[in-house]
């Protein structure tokens, strides 16, 4: 298994109805990860569309995902 790759997914994994906006830190704690590895895999995730920037320093799923 290719851990980048299921880090990634992890990260997704996150977002819910019940919390569809995350910040680094939140996902950094919730999936006891570092909060460098959790910045550079959203900053991928994020040029990539699979997650967008909201408001507040957060992040939430892209339409890239339901594509």
């Amino acid at each position: 298994m290719i851990n980048s790759v299921n880090n990634a997914v992890k990260i997704i994994d996150c977002f819910t109805t019940e919390n569809p906006e995350l910040g680094v830190s939140e996902i950094s704690s919730q999936l006891n990860m570092n909060k460098s590895t959790v910045h550079h895999l959203i900053r991928t995730l994020n040029k990539t569309g699979i997650l967008v920037k909201a408001p507040h320093r957060k992040y939430r799923l892209g339409s890239r995902l339901l594509r």
